[in-house]
């Protein structure tokens, strides 16, 4: 039986691990990296719900992609198609 590491140690995850953290739809906190921003935005700092993880992934997937967002129009023309109109 594998045997569970510390947060970031690579150790195969169990079903009992998952088990015990997840409950009625909600993630233990310390089984997430978090950033501290992140953390305050928790309702209860030990438990992640679904739609705080829906959240904050959006949240992630903006910061990513800033700065590389594009108008449609100049997408298209890099690519040699042009709208009418």
């Amino acid at each position: 039986m594998p045997i569970r590491g510390e947060k970031g140690s690579g150790a195969p995850v169990i079903a009992s691990d998952l088990e015990s953290l997840t409950i009625k739809g909600r993630t233990r906190a310390d089984g997430v990296d978090l950033s501290a921003a992140e953390k305050k935005f928790l309702q209860d700092p030990d438990w992640i719900t679904e739609d705080e993880a829906d959240a904050i992934i959006a949240e992630r997937i903006y910061r990513r992609e800033a700065g590389r967002a594009k108008p449609l129009r100049e997408y298209l023309r890099e690519r040699g198609i042009t709208l009418d109109g």
